[in-house]
């Protein structure tokens, strides 16, 4: 589907509102173990719990959107208004996705703002709230959006799980997601700015059973092992925020990372 031109500038300028209800960004693919001959359809998604509403390509939106195999990256090219946000052409390849978006803003009532602090484990920004004064008062707030997610090929001792792709925020599994058998723990690393950053909350949300997470706080080389129990699509993510001080618009910075895989049953 592609929205005209007139749907995709309404949505440049509406979106602000509904951001403030959701705030999980992932990209979801239409099948994360494909046949060689399938083309793949990549999915921008915004909401909450694993449950969510799937963005058009909206070009201003953003500032990396690529695609990395074992020959190389290169960009994911699509057309402004689609949903899905592109198609990728049949490969037998393994194939990692990046997004990361240009800063938005959305400005919160307090607690919204409090409660989705204490969501995504950051205590530490409820403290600084009420060290400068401002529990109960709105929150201004820009937000980056970090996105990857793995599709699985036929690669012999494939490595593509594990790039780097330079966000600000980005979560980066130290094994093959798709050697994980039901039940296995993972280890994640978490980089801002290119380095490890410790103590933030690494959670992992299944498609199976959305309202039970599993969660670890990264320790001081940016590492945090998960349990995935049962075969399902996964989410895992991670939030970082910083104050602003001198900002006109805004008083906080946050940003979100997220990686999907589908966790498969074995014989």
């Amino acid at each position: 589907m592609t929205y005209p031109r007139y749907a995709v500038l309404f949505l440049l300028t509406s979106l602000a509102s509904f951001y403030s209800h959701a705030h999980d960004f992932w990209i979801e693919a239409s099948s994360y173990d494909p046949l060689p001959a399938d083309e793949v359809a990549l999915i921008w998604r915004v909401g909450v719990g694993f449950k969510g509403d799937s963005l058009p390509y909206i070009t201003e939106w953003i500032d990396d959107f690529s695609i990395v195999t074992s020959t190389g990256r290169r960009p994911v090219q699509s057309i402004p208004g689609s949903d899905p946000v592109a198609t990728l052409e049949s490969s037998a390849a393994t194939r990692l996705i990046g997004y990361q978006g240009q800063r938005s803003f959305v400005e919160l009532e307090p607690k919204k703002f409090n409660d989705y602090l204490r969501d995504e484990g950051m205590e530490f920004i409820l403290k600084q709230r009420r060290d400068r004064g401002e529990a109960d008062r709105a929150a201004p707030e820009y937000f980056v959006r970090c996105a990857k997610a793995l599709i699985k090929g036929d690669d012999a001792d494939d490595s593509v799980f594990g790039e780097e792709l330079g966000y600000t925020l980005e979560l980066i599994p130290q094994s093959d997601p798709y050697g994980l058998q039901p039940g296995g723990e993972m280890e994640f690393r978490l980089l801002y700015l290119g380095e490890p950053i410790e103590g933030l909350l690494v959670q992992a949300v299944s498609r199976k059973n959305p309202d039970v997470r599993t969660a670890s706080r990264t320790d001081a080389d940016g590492r945090a092992t998960l349990r995935f129990a049962d075969p399902s699509l996964y989410l895992v993510k991670a939030v970082h925020m910083v104050p602003l001080e001198n900002d006109a618009t805004a008083r906080w910075e946050s940003f979100w990372a997220s990686f999907t895989f589908e966790l498969a049953s074995r014989p």
